[in-house]
């Protein structure tokens, strides 16, 4: 998988998913570790947002904007309650098109 991302030249980004209720893991950050010095985009989705309050989603995603918004774009999802789906169908329609 590693040599897939790192020379595949049709990748042209990640979307990284996260369970908002349980933060980044550890393989979330060796993933990140790896796939950052690429220079390649990245998404990342704090997913079932439903689960907690909005005060806690935006906490959260405050949070993680504060962390990472530099190298990645950040939102909250939630396909159950049909939360974030049109922003994170443009995001991965801005990786087809090549714009940030």
């Amino acid at each position: 998988m590693t040599n897939y991302i790192k020379y595949r030249q049709s990748l042209k980004g990640v979307v990284l998913i996260i369970d908002i209720r349980r933060g980044f893991g550890e393989m979330d950050l060796m993933f990140l570790d790896f796939y950052l010095p690429l220079n390649k985009r990245l998404h990342i989705l704090l997913t079932k947002a439903d689960k907690l309050s909005k005060q806690k989603q935006s906490l959260i995603l405050n949070e993680a904007r504060e962390i990472y918004g530099s190298i990645a774009t950040i939102q909250i999802f939630s396909g159950t309650k049909k939360i974030g789906i049109s922003e994170a169908q443009d995001q991965v329609t801005k990786f087809l098109e090549n714009t940030k």
